[in-house]
């Protein structure tokens, strides 16, 4: 079974909508999220994360700290911390439909070809 990578970029962990974690949560193939953040790393930033992966267990959480203010450049310093076969692009304010990421995956599996 093909499983998933999120890569999302934000300028705020407190400020990501719960709507947009609770409509991943659903994805049994989400096993990483990376997310990269344009901001300095702090203590009450890192509690942030804490928080998250308290009420979002299951997953392989990485935050990275970088003061980019390329996105390109940023999400490549995130793309070199997956470490599954597919990786889902996400915002920080988008609401994924129920499932997505699993359904995306599933046609990846049924048709190799796909990139």
């Amino acid at each position: 079974m093909l499983t998933v990578s999120l890569l999302m970029p934000s300028r705020s962990l407190s400020k990501i909508p719960r709507e947009c974690w609770d409509s991943l949560r659903a994805n049994e193939r989400l096993r990483q999220v990376v997310v990269v953040l344009d901001a300095p790393e702090t203590e009450e930033k890192k509690a942030e994360g804490e928080r998250l992966k308290e009420e979002y267990p299951g997953w392989d959480w990485v935050f990275l700290y970088t003061e980019e203010k390329n996105i390109a450049s940023a999400l490549n310093l995130g793309i070199d911390k997956i470490t599954c076969p597919l990786t889902a692009r996400h915002d920080d304010d988008d609401i994924s439909e129920p499932r997505r990421l699993d359904i995306e995956a599933a046609y990846f599996e049924q048709d190799p070809s796909l990139v």
